[in-house]
């Protein structure tokens, strides 16, 4: 006689509404910065530059702006965050001097 195994359900995984408001603003400051890395990298993606410029321009001080938000919110549950967040502040200050030289 064999024993059929009953397939376990996954687990899903919850997080607190406080914790899931922090990733999700954490992930749209990310998506503004990868979205203007895009453009500054493909500048014909609109068909023209003008508007990939513009957009490009938009986008980096959000997503800068955001991260310098949401970042700190992590500090309490994460040691070394002001670390974190000063080197992701010269980074994006560096993609946002990049679309500059690039566009400019």
């Amino acid at each position: 006689m064999t024993k059929e195994k009953k397939p376990q359900k996954e687990k899903e995984i919850v997080f607190s509404e406080e914790t899931g408001n922090k990733i999700n603003g954490f992930s749209l400051a990310l998506t503004f910065i990868a979205v203007d890395t895009f453009l500054i990298y493909n500048s014909s993606y609109f068909g023209h530059e003008i508007i990939s410029t513009i957009l490009a321009r938009i986008f980096i001080p959000v997503g800068c702006v955001g991260l310098l938000i949401e970042l700190p919110k992590f500090g309490k549950q994460i040691k070394g965050v002001g670390s974190f967040v000063l080197g992701i502040l010269f980074i994006t200050i560096g993609i946002f001097y990049t679309s500059l030289y690039h566009y400019g």
